[in-house]
């Protein structure tokens, strides 16, 4: 940006084009003009006034894109911004969050869910509409061209920098109608893009870190310092319609009050930063300046400019949205064509022994110097020795030059360089592109201001588009003179498409390409021309819309101002110090500067009548020489036969910082005119006194005019001098210029050399370092390695080769075929010559004769740095370990494939129990029924409901059986069974059991042999579990013996166990099933026509028991109808001192009883067998009833299912147990419930007992017994 007072020429900077289709272009195309400060407001050649207050008029119906980067926690943010967003904010949106490309995302459904807007994945070519919410679709990158969305390749393997992507994009096709918004995320994508969005004149937003759920991204794009605004994302979509509707509506204010502020505003902006816009186009500063008007919610300019008053900070952000930069590579390409056929192969074949120099003023970040370097450098691949390339790029603005002598750029040069050109001039770093170093090398960036600082010299091509149609017209000739001084001969000059050369100018310049405004510098006797010192425009001048600011009022002021000074005004003439005439007016200038014939001149002292060229030249002498003016008084010349008396006046003009030149005001005063009179004649002596005062006077005048023309040639000769003295100044300039680029040159050599050295030195350090380490990897690595020359010479070899070879030393040098291999294989010397040959690697397993040992031999090329094969490289690796891995590992792939094919048998075999399980659990049901319809058509004396009620209670009993079964063994298998152990007699206990089991027996016609010691057998158990164990054996041997086989069960007492065996001669068993037989649910009969029945849970649950008293259990068979064995032994323990006799029970007593149950028929069939053994029974169906009626009843016992409604059991006993009547009443938990865990449960809830169902009425009546008597007398028990 510059700074100075006069039309800066430094920079680059892009209006923003309008957005929607349908309304006409305010700017030229490819604008790359960087923080230009004009003198005088010019307008723009692409829109007339008129265009451009109908582009102010339609500003607020632009639409506005959002774009919206999330990544990790986005979603949850996502759904808070879109609840907030308001159906018609007249806003589009565009979604792009991270997603996973190998599935598909439902982003799109679950925003839905959280809008009213409709909302679509983006697809290619999907214009974008107000009031729609589109969303990146998975394994797909998106962009923005020209208000549609494009589907780009998404790349898999790099950096997925879609947020990046996508709002670089947004910003480049919408300019100032972009939003950029980043929500949480981890890492930094959408930083470079919310940067992009800012510097193309668009608002920012980001998430408040703190309300993020990850706060890595959001926190990056707000470090970036391009972030405008941070909040909670539920509060950017208010913050969003706000915008929009300043964009609509600006407030009315008058005209005079909005150019006072404005100019207010840009002296705040010149206090603060030094930078002049007040030459700067008023349109373009108003509409950035309603852009910092939105942002910080004021209402007029003058209320803005009062705020920049006291706000730095704020006006340095004005300062920045008012230079903006925006460039590329090879922007507009057809210019570029023109350089690469035309201007670029005529100066390679001119200057091919000279070199091509190329000058970029207003390089801004460097783009178009590389795009000009990488088109020379591709021309000059095509001569066999190319001219040396100097690009000079200069700017004033160090920030952009540092970013360009950087020379990294994001990954958006991916769309404005080819793939060949971005292979070869860029090398990737991360998600963004370096040039090369040769590339980079050809460009010197330094700071030059193009108006302030001397031009450059002899360069073959400058390259300066769009940037005069931002100067005023003198400034632009001016300007031009400048680039035709700095181009040699046949120099081209390239210039922006909205830019031309009028027709005075083409006498500088011929026409090359009039289309893309390519032009040839012409050989004209013009001396360069200074740039004049640039006056400040007043600012109310430059913004008032009036009619002040009206050109045509504009043009009649300055008509006005020309007419009186060139009527009214004395005489004048503005000249520098060496007499040249700048500027001057009045129409009586004539009588003291005549036109003269010859050449024209400039020169005051040439084109001054010779009467005043004495004064004037003591004049400007003395005013030079004193600093002040300096007056002549009464100076008399003749003109037009008139004698006119005058005054002149010489004063220095103060300089200024936009030109320094010493300048002067030389100023005719006429006073008075006289006519020369003819008098009457003299007398002789007088008249011949006046003759010799006449011919001394022209002898004196002849003298002086000598003298002065003697020192007009000595001026003439100092002037030379100074021309030569100018030109050598200039050539001195120039030669600074290349000293300087020498200078620079050097030093980048001189950077290059010690970067060198020190890689050198660094080399050296590594290569000592990589020595030691390869010694000290030959003398500890394990590998035997053999290095050796195309000879099939030894070179060198690790230690570990020893054990291989028989190597020592000294035999460094010797070829392999010297030496005997240990291991057995032969050959290896015509391997080596075959591995030369063919350049193929060899492998093998080789085996060491005298020990057990494995080595994989491989033999490899030996390839150095160059791909030169040096010889070969043989490697001895033992694999002794590896092979007795494989080995184990093999047997451990065995041994899972038989424990897959176990899971598999387990599998199957737990399928076939469910299916028998089914099986035996329907089966009792239909002789159930079948009693119950008995039952329901008889009578209760009759043979058949007597038949009727055994079938059921045989039938309950064996589901009941059943049951008990299963959940013995799964106490057994989690370890939870309880067993109550005291000593007993096994000889009773087994010939309890028999007899219990011998009607079985009889049924079956099978005959059962028991065989008992006539002493008693003591073992300490669970006498029910124990009988529970020999029921089981004698149930399976009476079910797999046939009618007329036998069973045998006997006992004895074989110290120290108790051995009892069950022989049966029954079908037998398969010796390779009998394993399986103690393993739950299985069974030797498991086909559909099963006649036995069963689980297959008996002698699982058998050998559970005996191991649980200590015992242990066994089966044998001869095979298949051989009959079957089982022994059980068990510890044998001391006979006890004597056995308590148990006192004879009491008969029951009635009792009060609440039953708590929800299965109703559950409930009133233990009503009705408790009523039958006189109890009195009252029944509840659900918690809350049954503590209702407790309180009712006030119950001795309690009958309390565990599973009830509303309330459990636990509940309803903490309940009655805090009640001062029933504290003495007994609860007994009934309930299915049968775990440890559920016992103590019950017991911490308050109950007395608990009882697993099915229980019998035996079970039940025995723990009501237990109750207390009444507390009460009132109570009383039951009639």
């Amino acid at each position: 940006m510059q700074t100075v007072g006069s039309p800066p020429v430094g920079g680059r900077r892009a209006a923003a084009p309008p957005l929607t289709a349908g309304l006409a272009a305010s700017h030229p195309p490819s604008t790359e003009h960087r923080g230009l400060t004009m003198a005088t407001p010019k307008p723009e050649p692409a829109a007339s006034d008129a265009q451009e207050a109908e582009w102010r008029a339609r500003e607020g119906e632009r639409l506005l894109v959002v774009g919206i980067g999330a990544s990790a926690g986005g979603l949850e943010a996502l759904e808070r911004f879109l609840r907030r967003v308001p159906p018609d904010s007249g806003l589009a949106y565009v979604v792009v969050q991270h997603l996973s490309p190998e599935h598909e995302s439902s982003l799109a459904d679950i925003l839905a869910r959280a809008t009213q807007l409709p909302v679509e994945l983006a697809s290619e070519g999907k214009r974008i509409e107000r009031d729609h919410v589109y969303v990146i679709p998975p394994a797909a990158g998106l962009v923005v061209e020209r208000g549609a969305l494009r589907l780009v390749p998404f790349d898999h393997k790099g950096a997925r920098l879609l947020v990046n992507t996508f709002l670089t994009s947004l910003a480049e096709d919408q300019r100032e109608n972009a939003v950029g918004i980043v929500l949480s995320g981890t890492g930094s994508d959408g930083a470079l893009g919310i940067a992009a969005v800012k510097r193309h004149g668009g608002r920012t937003f980001a998430q408040a870190p703190g309300d993020a759920r990850y706060e890595s991204m959001p926190a990056a794009a707000i470090a970036t310092g391009m972030v405008e605004q941070v909040l909670p994302a539920e509060e950017i979509p208010a913050a969003l319609v706000k915008l929009a509707a300043e964009r609509r509506h600006h407030p009315p204010e008058s005209a005079r009050g909005e150019a006072e502020g404005l100019g207010q505003a840009l002296e705040a902006v010149g206090r603060t930063t030094g930078h002049d816009f007040s030459r700067y186009k008023r349109t373009t500063i108003l509409r950035r300046l309603h852009r910092r008007m939105a942002a910080t919610g004021v209402g007029t300019v003058r209320e803005y400019a009062a705020l920049l008053q006291g706000d730095a900070d704020e006006t340095r952000l004005l300062a920045e949205d008012l230079t903006i930069n925006v460039t590329s590579f090879f922007r507009d390409d057809a210019p570029f064509r023109v350089l690469e056929q035309v201007v670029i192969p005529d100066l390679l074949k001119r200057r091919r022994a000279e070199g091509v120099r190329l000058w970029v003023p207003a390089c801004s970040s460097g783009e178009e110097a590389y795009s000009l370097a990488i088109l020379f450098c591709e021309r000059g691949d095509e001569l066999p020795r190319p001219p040396q390339i100097q690009v000079f790029a200069t700017d004033i603005d160090a920030s952009a030059l540092a970013e360009a002598r950087r020379g990294q750029y994001t990954s958006v040069v991916e769309r404005q360089v080819s793939a060949e050109r971005l292979a070869r001039f860029f090398t990737r770093r991360g998600d963004s592109y370096s040039v090369t170093r040769p590339l980079r090398d050809l460009c010197i960036f330094t700071e030059h201001d193009l108006v302030r600082d001397p031009p450059f010299s002899r360069m073959d091509l400058v390259s300066c588009r769009n940037l005069l149609i931002y100067l005023e017209p003198a400034l632009q000739k001016r300007v031009i003179e400048l680039l035709h001084y700095a181009l040699r001969p046949g120099g081209y000059l390239l210039l922006g498409k909205a830019e031309m050369i009028d027709a005075q100018e083409l006498e500088l310049f011929e026409v090359v390409d009039k289309t893309e405004r390519v032009f040839r510098r012409r050989e004209v006797d013009r001396r360069p021309a200074i740039l004049p010192p640039g006056r400040r425009a007043l600012p109310l001048e430059l913004a008032a819309p009036s009619r002040r600011g009206d050109p045509e009022v504009r043009s009649a002021a300055d008509r006005s101002r020309s007419i009186v000074l060139e009527e009214y005004a004395p005489p004048s003439v503005v000249v520098d110090a060496r007499g040249e005439i700048r500027y001057y007016w009045g129409t009586k200038l004539a009588f003291f500067l005549p036109p003269r014939a010859g050449a024209p001149s400039t020169n005051l002292m040439h084109v001054a009548r010779r009467e005043l060229r004495v004064e004037l030249s003591a004049a400007l002498h003395n005013a030079a020489r004193q600093a002040k003016p300096v007056t002549y008084k009464d100076v008399v010349v003749e003109a037009e036969g008139v004698q006119r008396r005058l005054n002149i006046v010489v004063r220095p003009l103060p300089p200024s910082e936009r030109d320094p030149d010493e300048l002067f005001l030389v100023v005719f005063e006429e006073l008075q005119s006289v006519p020369i009179a003819h008098g009457t004649p003299l007398d002789a002596p007088t008249l011949e006194r006046h003759q010799q005062l006449q011919r001394d006077l022209e002898s004196t005048q002849e003298r002086l005019q000598v003298t002065i023309e003697e020192l007009e040639n000595a001026n003439e000769a100092l002037r030379s001098s100074n021309e030569q003295l100018q030109a050598m100044n200039e050539e001195m300039h120039s030669a600074n210029e290349e000293l300087q680029t020498s200078q620079e040159e050097l030093q980048s050599v001189n950077e290059e050399l010690n970067t060198l050295n020190a890689e050198l030195n660094k080399k050296v350090d590594e290569l000592e370092l990589l020595y030691g380490d390869i010694q000290n990897l030959f003398q500890s690595t394990q590998i035997a390695t053999i290095f050796l020359d195309r000879q099939s010479r030894i070179a060198r070899f690790t230690p570990a080769a020893t054990a291989v070879f028989r190597l020592a030393d000294g035999d460094v040098g010797r070829p392999l075929s010297d030496f005997a291999a240990r291991f057995d294989a032969q050959g290896v010397p015509q391997e080596v010559a075959r591995v030369l040959e063919t350049l193929a690697p060899i492998e093998r397993t080789v085996g060491l004769v005298d020990e057990k040992r494995s080595f994989l031999m491989r033999m490899n090329p030996y390839r150095t740095p160059s791909n030169v094969i040096a010889g070969v490289v043989v490697s001895f690796i033992d694999i002794t370990q590896l092979k007795e891995t494989e080995a184990a590992l093999r047997r451990a792939v065995e041994e899972r494939e038989r424990a897959e094919q176990s899971l598999r048998d387990e599998d199957r075999r737990k399928d076939q129990f469910l299916a028998v399980l089914s099986h035996e659990l329907r089966n009792p049901l239909a002789p159930i029924l079948s009693s119950l319809h008995v039952l329901e058509h008889g009578t209760a004396d009759t043979g058949a409901a007597a038949k009727a009620h055994a079938i059921i209670a045989r039938q309950v009993g064996y589901l009941a059986r059943l049951v008990d079964d299963l959940l013995d063994v799964t106490r057994i298998a989690n370890g939870k069974l309880q067993v109550e152990r005291r000593p007993l007699d096994l000889r009773e206990l087994a010939r309890r059991t028999a007899e219990d089991h011998r009607v079985t027996f009889t049924t079956r016609e099978v005959a059962l042999e028991v065989a008992l010691p006539h002493e008693p057998v003591w073992v300490e158990g669970d006498s029910t579990r124990l009988a529970q164990v020999i029921g089981n054996v004698l149930q399976n041997a009476a079910k797999f013996t046939p009618g007329g086989g036998s069973v045998r069960l006997s006992l004895e007492a074989a110290d120290p166990v108790a051995v009892l065996r069950v022989r049966d001669t029954g079908v037998g068993v398969d010796p390779a099933m009998i394993p399986r037989l103690f393993q739950p649910f299985s069974q030797a009969d498991t086909t559909l026509d099963r006649r036995l029945g069963g689980l297959g849970l008996g002698l699982a649950l058998v050998k559970g028991l005996v191991e649980t008293h200590g015992g242990t259990i066994a089966l044998s068979s001869g095979g298949k109808g051989m009959g079957t064995e089982v022994t059980v032994r068990l510890p044998l323990v001391a006979a006890p001192a004597g056995v308590a006799v148990a006192p004879a029970a009491a008969p029951p007593r009635p009792r009060r009883i609440l039953v708590i149950e929800d299965n109703v028929d559950a409930a009133e069939s233990l009503r009705l067998a408790l009523e039958l053994e006189g109890h009195e029974v009252a029944v509840a169906h659900d918690g809350p009833q049954g503590i209702r009626r407790a309180h009712e009843l006030t119950p001795e016992v309690v009958l309390c299912d565990i599973g009830l409604p509303e309330m459990d059991g636990y509940a309803v006993a903490r309940a009655l147990r805090r009640e001062p009547g029933l504290r003495n009443t007994l609860l007994i938990a009934l309930t299915g419930y049968a775990l440890p865990d559920d016992h103590r449960r019950a017991a911490e809830a308050g109950f007395d007992a608990h009882l697993t169902k099915p229980t019998t009425l035996e079970g039940v009546q025995e723990a009501i017994d237990r109750a207390p008597p009444p507390a009460s007398p009132g109570g009383g028990a039951p009639p």
